[in-house]
């Protein structure tokens, strides 16, 4: 999830809510005296939507998708620069799932196989010209290598320059509510999932190929400047 500041704006009401907007959960009491069995009881309303129970998930709903966008209005008499440094939110679950635990699995079956067919090749260089057979196996080590290194220098990289939050949750119950509990702050843009979130509401849902899921935390944080309309106040 990255994080940045909000500029002073207006949220078009049509925006769809990404948490669940706050609603009157306290019973409202009436003098009223009723008849029979609940005479000097109060009468309470409680509204169905107040229910824990039916509340919706913020991941389940942001993985789901929104397909609507809200409409950003900004003044133009107020002043305005793009936030360049985002805030990243890490929210990790323990342990490990199976599909990652089989890809890793996977991934050491093919790293071990690319070796054992290298070695092979440079070992029998008698059969073959020597130059193909080095060709392959240096390929095949520099590629090792570059995936190690960026991989190094992607981790220094954020534990140096971006301010890091990381948390590790047990369920995804609690993880959504960490989730609802950072998109609830107000004067912050969120991106998380391929969405823009602001004061709770998504105001934009990006593609599934783009720079934030390409290259990751080394994208810049959006403007929201790009994607407001100017008030003609």
């Amino acid at each position: 999830m990255r994080i940045s500041r909000a500029p002073q704006l207006r949220i078009a009401s049509d925006a769809p809510w990404v948490i669940t907007p706050d609603l009157q959960s306290e019973p409202e009491s009436t003098s009223e005296p009723s008849s029979g069995t609940d005479k000097g009881k109060p009468h309470v309303a409680i509204s169905l939507l107040a229910d824990p129970s039916l509340k919706r998930s913020v991941i389940y709903s942001l993985k789901k998708g929104f397909n609507t966008e809200g409409k950003v209005i900004m003044d133009r008499n107020m002043p305005y620069s793009a936030s360049k440094d985002a805030f990243y939110v890490i929210i990790s679950r323990e342990g490990v799932r199976k599909g990652r635990t089989l890809l890793r699995l996977f991934s050491k079956l093919v790293s071990v196989t690319a070796y054992i067919m290298s070695t092979a090749l440079f070992a029998s260089s008698t059969l073959l010209h020597l130059q193909p057979a080095i060709l392959v196996m240096a390929l095949v080590l520099c590629a090792a290598i570059f995936g190690r290194v960026t991989a190094m220098w992607i981790s220094s990289v954020i534990m140096r320059d971006r301010p890091v939050l990381h948390r590790i949750v047990k369920t995804e119950k609690e993880a959504d509510v960490f989730v609802e509990a950072i998109l609830r702050k107000e004067g912050i843009v969120c991106e998380v999932l391929g969405h823009v979130v602001i004061n709770g509401r998504c105001v934009k849902r990006s593609g599934r190929f783009s720079w934030s899921t390409i290259i990751g935390i080394l994208a810049k944080p959006i403007d929201v400047g790009r994607i407001s309309m100017m008030s003609s106040a």
